[in-house]
């Protein structure tokens, strides 16, 4: 649902509680349909704020978002590995 004002157009607060107790609920198989569907409804209504906390959700459960923030791109977020360096290592035994 939308609160319609005369000079803009928001969602309603209550479905973007339900929408974010429905979030924190709901098995990990759902959840990124689900939360694409709420990131359309707060898009389509314009609210930026409420798509911050529904992306917030998504990558507090570990989800991915796109970087336009309109959709949960993928399953599980990526740990990404220490950038490896070319630098000598410190730990190198010396010849004795």
């Amino acid at each position: 649902g939308h609160v319609i004002r005369p000079h803009r157009r928001c969602g309603r607060p209550k479905t973007h509680r339900n929408a974010l107790r429905r979030l924190d609920a709901i098995p990990a198989s759902q959840f990124a349909t689900t939360c694409n569907s709420y990131l359309g409804l707060a898009r389509h209504a314009g609210s930026r704020a409420q798509i911050i906390d529904l992306c917030r959700t998504a990558l507090r459960r570990g989800y991915r978002i796109d970087r336009d923030l309109t959709k949960v791109v993928g399953g599980t977020a990526v740990r990404c590995k220490p950038m490896e360096t070319n630098m000598p290592d410190n730990n190198i035994q010396k010849e004795t």
